[in-house]
């Protein structure tokens, strides 16, 4: 990211037209910041001058991204200034601190290398090739990547290579399914080598499981009299693809005609799958293969890699989190994912308190997809707390992991 040189009133010098916003980088935490600047009418109600710490997070604040403070102008100005704090760059949201001083005088702010470390490609659920998400995460700003496929790492050397061509980083991983406590839970896998057979093909049949399980799903519609083939999923994901079920639903409905079966979700889909494919439901089907969490920890472990926890708040349900972290890190886990799309930023707080009490690593991941799935997650890097110092602690798991001995296993 470019540096920034602010004029007197906060504005980028050279902007045309001016823009009234600034990007660097907080001395003290670290963390990215945005102001924007706009003058405030002399006369309104302003508050007495005080510090602002604020966190515009994704899901509640994505479409409704500013928020602000009002403080009074400092040095004698004619107005007093309107300081407002938001995620407006790239569309991204943003950690923002600081005082109405700071957007007084010229100054010079750092550029930061910011993370994102959970994105997915077409070879599994996303919508962009390798390369097209690295330029989407080079245009966001990102400096470090993992591209984290639903049980596949077969776009990541592509990944790697895009990410060198612009000076990136890329830390090597996938996103596993598994089942704990009758749940399903995802693990996060980082710094996983990817000329090991034995991980490899442990993931491989974790995806061919799934892949299963959607021809099951597709077999069944067409007993119960649906038009939908397996070779129309094909054509519309490619061959050899675990299907989105956004595009598997919308395919069902498509194909019916006028079936009036599935005249209830031509204006919406969502409740498509708790109708018709869930436990019970006329093409419901048995749970694909998956490892236990503790098995899948173990897999990452032996591979000499660092497993973390993905997305708690959308997994746990009702088990204590304080109590699973514990459990886990016990059997290995290494990290949790705290700082996510999937959390509320209550959430967020919480997890990472509980997660660094429990000696884990806390990562930040924004979970794009792309339009198809998750289509609220606009760009990669939509995530707080998301600097160099996320790698930084997975680094230290890493090590301190290497000190450990895991258990033996056979595919």
């Amino acid at each position: 990211m470019d540096q920034v040189l602010l004029d007197d009133l906060g504005h980028v010098v050279g902007a045309e037209p001016p823009v009234p916003h600034a990007v660097g980088v907080d001395d003290h935490d670290r963390t990215l910041v945005v102001l924007l600047v706009a003058p405030h009418p002399r006369g309104a109600h302003v508050p007495e001058p005080a510090p602002f710490d604020l966190v515009a997070q994704p899901l509640e604040h994505l479409f409704r991204p500013l928020a602000g403070a009002v403080v009074p102008s400092r040095g004698g100005a004619d107005e007093d200034v309107q300081v407002v704090l938001g995620a407006l760059l790239h569309g991204g949201p943003i950690v923002a601190r600081g005082t109405a001083e700071a957007a007084r005088g010229p100054r010079r702010l750092a550029p930061v290398s910011l993370v994102d470390l959970h994105m997915h490609t077409v070879a599994s659920d996303g919508d962009l090739e390798p390369e097209e998400l690295v330029a989407r995460c080079a245009a966001q700003g990102l400096g470090t990547i993992a591209v984290t496929d639903h049980n596949s790492v077969r776009n990541v050397e592509r990944a790697r290579a895009a990410c060198e061509e612009r000076g990136m980083a890329l830390v090597p991983a996938c996103e596993i399914s598994t089942r704990w406590h009758d749940r399903e839970h995802h693990l996060l896998a980082y710094f996983v080598p990817l000329d090991d057979p034995v991980f490899g093909e442990r993931v491989e049949r974790v995806r061919r499981a799934d892949l299963e399980r959607s021809r099951r799903w597709v077999d069944n519609a067409a007993r119960e009299g649906f038009a939908l083939r397996w070779e129309q999923v094909e054509a519309a994901v490619g061959a050899d693809r675990v299907p989105p079920f956004a595009v598997l639903g919308r395919l069902l409905v498509e194909t019916a005609g006028d079936d009036p079966r599935m005249a209830p979700y031509r204006s919406s889909r969502g409740r498509l799958f708790g109708d018709w494919f869930a436990a019970g439901r006329p093409l419901s089907t048995e749970r694909p293969d998956q490892p236990e969490l503790p098995e899948a920890i173990d897999w990452v472990l032996q591979a000499g890699g660092v497993p973390v926890l993905a997305h708690p708040g959308a997994t746990l349900g009702e088990l204590d989190p304080e109590d699973a972290f514990a459990s886990l890190g016990a059997q290995g886990l290494r990290g949790v994912e705290a700082w996510t799309t999937w959390h509320k930023p209550e959430q967020s707080e919480r997890f990472a308190a509980l997660a660094g009490a429990a000696g884990l690593a806390v990562t930040a991941g924004a979970d794009f997809h792309g339009p198809t799935v998750k289509p609220f997650v606009a760009n990669p890097g939509q995530v707080t707390h998301n600097g160099p110092e996320v790698v930084e602690g997975l680094r230290r798991a890493r090590e301190a992991g290497r000190g450990g001995t895991a258990r033996a296993g056979k595919l």
